[in-house]
């Protein structure tokens, strides 16, 4: 069986080796837009605040992991650029869905403090289709 993470196509910035929070950033956004959930969600804290703005709004990683698996199938993922600053972040790139949809996202996310071990507490989402 193949896991929908491998069939995405990931394009993305090679230069996360001196931003480690970068990687992370960039790990949890291939694994959004791969399917998988559960992997996703490692990287959230329990008390996660996450809203899609103009689509739905999340305060507990359950209630995040119920919106995100309901999501389209992504099979194309473009990074453009991943910015960090402390516990401040933000990642940005385009989509294409199965069925051809395109849409270009931006993801603010908030660290629960600057320790490697943190957890995102925060991410405030934005996605835009596309005219095809």
């Amino acid at each position: 069986m193949i896991k929908p993470a491998e069939m995405l196509i990931v394009e993305a910035p090679e230069d996360c080796g001196n931003a480690p929070r970068k990687r992370i950033i960039r790990d949890l956004i291939v694994a959004l837009y791969g399917g998988e959930v559960s992997k996703a969600l490692s990287y959230l804290s329990e008390n996660v605040n996450w809203q899609m703005i103009g689509s739905w709004g999340a305060s507990d990683k359950a209630e995040v992991g119920h919106h995100l698996s309901q999501q389209s199938r992504v099979v194309h993922l473009r990074i453009g650029t991943i910015i960090t600053h402390g516990t401040d972040c933000g990642i940005d790139g385009e989509i294409t869905f199965e069925d051809g949809r395109q849409a270009a996202f931006c993801h603010v996310l908030i660290f629960t403090g600057g320790a490697k071990s943190a957890t995102i507490k925060t991410v405030r989402s934005y996605q835009i289709a596309r005219a095809n």
